[in-house]
């Protein structure tokens, strides 16, 4: 998520489907700079492709396709919007199927 005033912050989801935020770039901290953000969201499911060579027949590549449509992994097309305060804020995004 990126905010206007350029603040960045991101996370991985949990298995429910939770992700807890931490800022990006060189102030790395959990949390984010209290404004307003634009969200984008992916999923992402990692594929192991044969990459077979002489030296290791068997080997694999890793293949990381995007599951959702690109607008949503968009901070600005996606729509999403989280304003961020001086307390915890828990926000919900749903994305039609």
């Amino acid at each position: 998520m990126v905010s206007s005033d350029g603040n960045s912050a991101a996370g991985k989801t949990d298995t429910s489907g939770v992700a807890v935020m931490e800022m990006t770039g060189s102030n790395t901290k959990k949390g984010a700079v209290p404004g307003e953000y634009g969200v984008g969201v992916r999923k992402w499911e990692i594929k192991e492709i044969p990459n077979p060579s002489e030296d290791a027949p068997d080997a694999t590549s890793s293949v990381r396709e995007d599951k959702l449509p690109k607008k949503y992994g968009s901070t600005e097309a996606s729509g999403f919007k989280l304003t961020v305060g001086t307390i915890a804020v828990k926000e919900t995004f749903d994305i039609p199927e």
